[in-house]
């Protein structure tokens, strides 16, 4: 039953400072409306009011609070096809989709056709087309194709207001970061647009709170709100390698804290496709530990049809009785192999493989029908219920942790007051 005490948070770990990043039309007033109602009231449209669309998972930075920048957590990188794309788009335009944002785990701007996409999703009736990007590869040529292609908002991840701060985190590969590049980035775009006398994209910097700039929030925000940002906002610090530890404890070994007043908004908002297809539920679930469904496209479908058939036969084994029998792991190491679908940090692989092997050649799902599919009403479900610590991913998740701190700030109880999961 669901429980009357759950409270949606939306987006718990965001905190705008200053500046403004909303809208006023109509239509944009209307999109947001259903994206803050339609958790608390839980109502469960035909189709995603946002799609998060990974353009690419790759980054060219390796920023030290992110899973980008060790190897055993960084995930595979590759950049979405195009007919994917606008399979998605042509879908959602059709659905009530509103918004998108056209980046997850990588740095969207290392998409040569990234213009392209924003320009087909505003064509297609898209209300807002946005991105998160560090900069660094926002010179002017970039800068004024994204504005001539519709972007409604682009959101610059930029730790720091000075380069003695900003530089030793968002680093490169081989060398540190380089703040005045990133400001003559953002100067240099809101510059153009406003020479173009474009209303849009709307820019919003916004910082990791981290103990590295944690006491200059003030100076960084006057700061940016003078050198190129319409608002200024600050995230709190996620534990993502946390994350990335918990993919191989069991239940009983995590130690996860049951919030009663728990729920997330995500599940009535908004889906994550991947950059190869793969759909998961949200932001939490980098490593695709719950899997939704994917999204082939008709060229790839006959070729992994072709694959798992080769499969079935490669991961065979003689029985006693002469008949060919073929196991669960070995036709899952297979499939993995000659198919490269699923990732290293995959649930499948790493608690053990499920029959879903056998759904892989049927997944031709589209997002409404993953939308509303008997996993993720099992997650509302749950959510409504207060049993949100149930679900491994949920279970796991910072922004839960985020929602719990600010729950008990606003109700003045102490951050420790929780129960936990018995072992």
């Amino acid at each position: 039953m669901p429980n009357d005490e759950t409270t949606v948070m939306i987006n718990p770990s965001f905190h705008l400072q200053a500046g403004c990043h909303e809208r006023d039309d109509p239509a944009y007033k209307a999109y947001r409306a259903r994206w803050h109602k339609n958790p608390a009231n839980n109502v469960v449209e035909r189709f995603p009011v946002h799609l998060d669309i990974e353009t690419t998972s790759a980054c060219n930075l390796r920023c030290p609070m992110c899973f980008q920048a060790q190897a055993d957590t960084r995930p595979d990188y590759g950049f979405m096809r195009w007919d994917l794309f606008t399979r998605l788009i042509d879908e959602g335009s059709e659905k009530g989709l509103a918004s998108i944002k056209l980046q997850y785990r990588g740095e969207p701007l290392l998409s040569d056709n990234l213009e392209e996409m924003v320009a087909y999703a505003k064509q297609k009736g898209v209300i807002e087309v946005m991105f998160n990007t560090n900069a660094t590869l926002l010179d002017s040529k970039r800068a004024r194709a994204l504005i001539d292609a519709g972007l409604d908002k682009i959101i610059c991840s930029v730790d720091g207001h000075t380069p003695e701060v900003y530089n030793p985190i968002r680093v490169f590969p081989k060398r540190p970061g380089d703040f005045d590049l990133v400001l003559r980035n953002i100067q240099g775009l809101r510059r153009l647009r406003e020479e173009l006398g474009s209303a849009h994209p709307l820019i919003r910097v916004q910082m990791v709170d981290m103990p590295e700039n944690h006491a200059y929030v003030q100076e960084y925000t006057d700061f940016w709100m003078q050198n190129g940002a319409d608002a200024v906002a600050i995230e709190e610090k996620l534990d993502y390698f946390g994350e990335f530890v918990s993919l191989s404890l069991s239940r009983a070994e995590a130690d996860r804290a049951i919030y009663p007043e728990f729920q997330c908004e995500q599940p009535w908002q908004r889906l994550f496709v991947l950059w190869n297809g793969k759909v998961t539920m949200c932001c939490g679930d980098h490593y695709h530990r719950l899997p939704l469904g994917q999204l082939f496209m008709p060229d790839e479908q006959e070729e992994l049809t072709a694959q798992l058939a080769h499969a079935r036969t490669r991961g065979a084994a003689e029985t006693r009785d002469g008949l060919l029998e073929v196991t669960p792991a070995t036709r899952m190491r297979e499939v993995r192999k000659l198919v490269g679908r699923l990732d290293s940090h995959d649930e499948l692989s790493l608690v053990g493989v499920r029959d879903e092997y056998d759904n892989l050649v049927q997944a031709r799902a589209t997002i409404e029908e993953i939308w509303s599919g008997e996993t993720l009403q099992r997650v509302r479900h749950a959510h409504r219920g207060g049993r949100s610590h149930e679900i491994s991913v949920c279970a796991s998740c910072s922004l839960r942790d985020a929602a719990h701190r600010n729950y008990n700030k606003q109700n003045g109880n102490p951050d420790d007051a929780t129960q936990k999961v018995p072992a």
